[in-house]
């Protein structure tokens, strides 16, 4: 799985002050089959969910690796697209039932492998590590919830006044010949997170993205909210024109954009806080390093002015620090949980039947690999 033209990376939900939020429907949209693994944990679901991966892109498939949000090791799902097929972990918080069973989804029940008995003598300990490891989610999400209204509370202290229109005709006059024609485009639009907070610290699969493009633009703003509008109106102009795009939401505010990536063109759009500190910092390139494209860096401070009270500025900065040390204390409260889990997972361990496990495993990347178990 290392070639990058046939492999790509990303998130398909993200642990957020909302909650788990889920863009599972749009990344599955117009797959054919679609296996949905059940089981609780240490079960071996991402095992065999990367076993498929590889068996399939050896046998030249492309594929989409979905990674799990409370573990970035952790594979929760793969998409082979040419092939119309997809596997998946179907337990929490990503819970998922067949909707088209027999027909498009295939559940597959990995609990069957477990000896009841030997997870009946550690009843107590598995209920309790599954309860504290749910109570812990809120947790989290009480102090994303928290680092939000303190971001809110922060940018309520400044004015900022956006020439929206003017800004919008400069897009307009900037970007009109990079959308050609008006045709439908070959898939539908997806909805993905790039970039996100997990147990094991930040983490993000945007450079990867970023080397695919073969042109596009980097817009400078310290205000994403201003840099969310931006990409929201260039999305609905790609749109006019039938492109399909690939929409990276921010997981800490999941209604605004990062970034969006016309696959079909290869064309991205991004924003950023800071100016890209890239070795050639105007140029994308592809994977082999090959200059592909111009990627142009503009700053849209100029179609906005920000301002702040002078009495407003400390609470300015003692925000910023509320809300770098909730996130610290999300950040904590993951790696905690990661760990409840992890322990939670020995005990299903002991349970599994691992021998029977592997023919079940031998069995599906033979049905993988000769087209699904629904032809």
């Amino acid at each position: 799985m290392q070639n990058k033209e046939k492999v790509s990376q990303y998130f398909p939900g993200a642990i957020t002050y909302r909650g788990y939020v889920s863009y599972w429907d749009s990344n599955l949209e117009g797959l054919e089959q679609i296996y949905i693994l059940k089981g609780g944990p240490g079960t071996g679901k991402a095992t065999l969910i990367r076993q498929i991966a590889e068996a399939m892109t050896e046998a030249g498939h492309d594929a989409e690796l979905l990674w799990c949000s409370s573990d970035v090791r952790s594979l929760d799902g793969v998409i082979f697209r040419d092939a119309g097929l997809a596997i998946l972990d179907g337990t929490a918080p990503h819970t998922r039932d067949p909707k088209y069973p027999g027909v498009r989804d295939i559940l597959v029940d990995l609990g069957r492998y477990w000896d009841r008995e030997v997870l009946q003598k550690n009843r107590k300990e598995i209920i309790s590590l599954t309860d504290e490891n749910k109570a812990l989610y809120q947790e989290v999400y009480d102090q994303l919830k928290k680092a939000r209204d303190f971001r809110l509370r922060r940018r309520g202290l400044y004015k900022i006044r956006l020439d929206e229109r003017g800004m919008e005709g400069w897009l307009q006059a900037l970007l009109e010949d990079q959308f050609q024609g008006n045709k439908p485009p070959q898939e539908p639009s997806r909805h993905r997170f790039y970039t996100l907070m997990a147990p094991q610290g930040p983490y993000s699969f945007f450079d990867e993205l970023r080397e695919r493009a073969r042109g596009g633009c980097c817009f400078l703003a310290d205000e994403p909210e201003i840099g969310s509008k931006v990409l929201t109106h260039i999305a609905k102009m790609a749109q006019a024109k039938g492109c399909g795009l690939w929409y990276c939401h921010s997981d800490q505010e999941p209604e605004e954009l990062c970034a969006i990536y016309l696959p079909e063109e290869k064309l991205l759009f991004w924003q950023t806080d800071q100016y890209p500190d890239y070795e050639e910092k105007l140029r994308c390139k592809c994977g082999d390093g090959e200059e592909t494209g111009i990627c142009r860096v503009y700053r849209l401070d100029s179609w906005y002015r920000k301002q702040i009270n002078s009495r407003n500025q400390l609470e300015s900065d003692f925000l910023t620090t509320a809300i770098e040390d909730a996130k610290k204390r999300a950040q904590k409260l993951l790696n905690d949980n990661k760990k409840i889990h992890d322990k939670l997972e020995t005990y299903y361990i002991k349970a599994m039947d691992f021998d029977a496990m592997k023919k079940e495993k031998e069995g599906l990347i033979r049905e993988f690999l000769s087209g699904g178990g629904l032809r």
